[in-house]
């Protein structure tokens, strides 16, 4: 979350919303990756949502939450 404090998100998104989204492509890399074939496209049409809400690198964002798998184990 802090990680977004530093990003200006375009008009009309919410940091919930935005978060939210990284949070879901990031259990779907870390709990589905078996079945990456069946979620890509659902990916990346999220990370042009988050490009859309103003995140230039969902990605960067993305390696940062790293301490969530505590709690998907």
């Amino acid at each position: 979350m802090q990680a977004l404090e530093s990003e200006t998100l375009n008009a009309g998104f919410e940091m919930n919303q935005v978060y939210a989204t990284l949070l879901a492509i990031y259990v779907l890399m870390e709990r589905f990756a078996d079945k990456e074939d069946e979620w890509t496209l659902l990916a990346r049409k999220a990370k042009t949502f988050l490009r859309g809400a103003g995140v230039a690198k969902p990605d960067k964002i993305l390696r940062l939450f790293s301490d969530v798998e505590v709690i998907l184990e």
